[in-house]
């Protein structure tokens, strides 16, 4: 199904979601060459100069799974149906009387999955990441990947099903960037912290908080690795209007993201507390609503064959090659995905007959979307209900309504869902998890995700008691954001093609790529630029293969203008797979996200602001895939959020007169409106690119950071500088 809104946005989002300020009004913070004042590494930095100030761990840990014994899907995890503990990589936090963790002090020391940690607006929340995860590689005996698992994985694939050249060996295989190997330009030990959704300063780049376009990763590493870099300062400043609701933090090192996510390196974040006005568990106890439980969905990997050496009872996750753990999923032998919700298999809940439960659904999952749904004693769809999304709470629309109900949601990783739960009579009911992998159709599924599998997430006991009934539908929730995005203030329409080259004498292989080509940290001619409160409508697309890929961009969210799903085919209980794809990432219409799952030969229009309320927040940050294994092998992209003023518009995007764009002046302007519309720099000016210069690649380069005038081919040249080909013939002096 095709649906898109576009020419009803402007009225849309006046009449039905947004009032309130405008980004006119905001200030910018940021960006900070020198890095955010207390941040940085440094173990004896006490990064304690915040409201909330948290102490977290990355180790090696051992954890018993409660249920793993019960477990039979693929295959069974125990050989004598006794509960099983996994070895894994974890985060422990350190217990602190004046920064406690939420989830009634939960710290990660009973399971895998990280600390609760909780923040209100307007407060300054400083985490300090210590790594003890010293000879993790080993333990796990991980191999990171290399040109001979390639092979090995296209040597698999019958000859002729692909078109194109064909590696005959390992060293045929050309290695386009290590940096999109996993584990090989970074240790599967090194890690660092992403806190998912918020609208803070960026944070993936040293020193954090930078605009520099070349900045390298923070990375967190072992004591034995490096001891200077054991230790790092995160300081967050959450703005006073940010929106109240679920999100999450997690690891976010490019070339070891996914292998610590199998192991559930990630927790909840909360904004807003349950004492703290606006926040959703405030809302719900003011209408009546105090029972929460924890929804985290999540999966690992673990070959059942490979049993940790000391003892026969303990597994270690995702161990072995990093291609087999990516590409060998339930075949024999090979590694295998588990599904536990929480830190256990099966969990049961309880709750009383009309009781509303509140259920902040996080999918946690690394590798697949989850198609949920509940389902009653005699196998019938029980319906449940929604109020918020990504953390942002809808509001009343045009009729009042607050709340939705569904009978079934498609989530992709990383989003998240605020549920509400009433049953009105008495039973057991089922929480169910249909994976949805990231290909649609193959040799093993011929019908889509209809052929997919699906697996017991919890069980929720409903016994009676003396609830009165009220109706989810009657409850009332606060606009989660009050930002007016103004559709006529949109600078650029761009699109981002989300896709998976399949050249047989490359490796990584399959090239999983942003526009056509790989990630490359440092290459500055292909970092997207936005303007600070300027708005943008981008279209995302999953251009090629019958393949989906959840879409996140961090700092700022955005609403979500319309998603085309002709391509998703199949049914689920009943239920159009299409349909409820839709629904699930559109409705209501005009909904905020920070991550949106664009569906296999499908695309999402979405539009978005650099800045949002009080703060907007400059720097070099990224957008990507949030398939974790898709995102380390290339499909991420460099973002540089420009810090110029909100009253002028950036290189490349589109003016009326000279005097818009940033730069200009009366003398000696830096920009100016070129013939076809769009601000470009004059000679001289600051540039990132060619294209950001005017005539650029035609009369202009730049170089050295500056625009710089250039010859085209056949004229005379000293160096390659003064060739537009950035090529001067050194025999003949000529520009080629």
């Amino acid at each position: 199904m095709k649906c898109f809104a576009t020419s009803a946005l402007p009225s849309i989002l006046s009449s039905l979601l947004l009032v309130g300020s405008t980004l006119a009004d905001s200030s910018t913070f940021g960006p900070f060459p020198n890095g955010v004042p207390g941040s940085g590494y440094g173990c004896e930095n006490k990064c304690n100069s915040g409201d909330k100030n948290y102490v977290i761990y990355a180790k090696i840990r051992t954890y018993n799974m409660v249920n793993s014994g019960q477990v039979d899907t693929p295959q069974s995890l125990s050989p004598d149906g006794n509960d099983i503990a996994y070895m894994t990589r974890t985060f422990i936090g350190k217990p602190s009387a004046s920064s406690p963790f939420c989830q009634n002090g939960y710290d990660g020391t009973t399971g895998p999955l990280g600390p609760c940690l909780s923040v209100n607006p307007g407060e300054t929340m400083n985490v300090k990441i210590i790594n003890k995860m010293d000879d993790g590689v080993d333990t796990f005996s991980q191999v990171p990947a290399d040109a001979s698992q390639f092979f090995s994985f296209i040597d698999s694939i019958p000859e002729g099903a692909l078109p194109g050249l064909r590696a005959s060996s390992p060293a045929d295989l050309n290695v386009l960037n290590e940096e999109d190997m996993p584990g090989v330009h970074v240790s599967f030990d090194d890690t660092n912290l992403h806190v998912h959704g918020l609208h803070v300063v960026p944070h993936m780049f040293y020193p954090m908080g930078t605009n520099n376009p070349d900045a390298d990763w923070i990375t967190i590493t072992p004591k034995s690795e490096n001891k200077n870099t054991q230790c790092f300062c995160y300081v967050f400043k959450v703005p006073e209007d940010h929106p109240q609701g679920t999100f999450f933090w997690h690891i976010h090192r490019h070339g070891s993201a996914a292998m610590q996510g199998w192991q559930g390196m990630f927790g909840y974040l909360f904004v807003g507390d349950e004492n703290n006005a606006g926040s959703p568990f405030k809302q719900l106890a003011n209408q009546g609503v105090t029972h929460w439980e924890p929804l985290v969905f999540w999966e690992f990997q673990a070959n059942v064959t490979n049993i940790f050496p000391s003892n026969k009872n303990v597994h270690t996750l995702a161990e072995g090659q990093y291609m087999e753990i990516f590409t060998h999923e339930n075949e024999p032998d090979k590694q295998q995905f588990f599904y536990p919700v929480n830190n256990q298999f099966f969990p049961t809940f309880n709750q009383e007959v009309n009781e509303i439960v509140y259920y902040p659904m996080l999918n946690g999952q690394t590798s697949a979307g989850i198609g949920l749904y509940i389902l009653d004693e005699n196998d019938n769809l029980v319906p449940f209900y929604k109020f918020s999304s990504d953390g942002y709470m809808y509001g009343p629309d045009g009729q009042g309504n607050s709340v939705y109900q569904q009978d079934m949601l498609i989530v992709g990783p990383s989003q998240r869902e605020g549920l509400l739960l009433q049953f009105t009579t008495p039973g057991n009911y089922r929480i169910m998890n249909h994976r949805i992998i990231p290909t649609q159709r193959n040799g093993a599924f011929p019908n889509g995700y209809s052929d997919q599998v699906t697996h017991l997430g919890a069980t929720i006991i409903v016994a009676a008691g003396a609830t009165t009934y009220v109706n989810p539908l009657t409850l009332d929730f606060t606009k989660g954001v009050s930002t007016v995005i103004d559709t006529e203030n949109i600078v650029r329409h761009t699109t981002v093609t989300f896709d998976i080259d399949i050249q047989q004498d490359n490796a990584p292989f399959a090239q999983f790529e942003v526009n056509n080509k790989l990630y490359d940290t440092s290459d500055v001619d292909d970092i997207f630029e936005v303007t600070v409160a300027k708005a943008e409508r981008w279209t995302v697309n999953s251009a090629n293969l019958d393949v989906s890929h959840p879409f996140h961009i961090h700092v700022n969210p955005f609403q979500v203008d319309g998603i085309e799903t002709d391509s998703v085919v199949g049914e689920l209980q009943g239920v159009s797979i299409a349909d409820t794809w839709e629904s699930s990432n559109y409705s209501p219409i005009g909904m905020w996200r920070d991550t949106v799952f664009v569906p296999p030969k499908g695309s999402v229009d979405l539009v978005q602001q650099y800045g949002d309320g009080v703060v907007a927040f400059a720097g070099k940050t990224v957008f990507h895939c949030h398939y974790l294994e898709h995102e380390d092998q290339g499909m991420i992209k460099n973002l540089l959020i420009d810090s110029s003023p909100a009253v002028c518009v950036a290189s490349q995007q589109k003016c009326f007169t000279s005097s818009d764009c940033c730069g200009y002046a009366d003398v000696n302007p830096l920009a100016r409106c070129s013939e076809k519309g769009k601000c470009c720099k004059n000679m001289g000016a600051p540039c990132f690119k060619d294209a950001d210069c005017c005539n650029g690649g035609k009369s202009a380069v730049c170089s050295s950071r500056k625009c710089v005038k250039c010859k085209k081919r056949g004229k005379s040249c000293e160096a390659n500088a003064d060739c537009c080909s950035k090529s001067c013939n050194t025999s003949t002096k000529r520009c080629k």
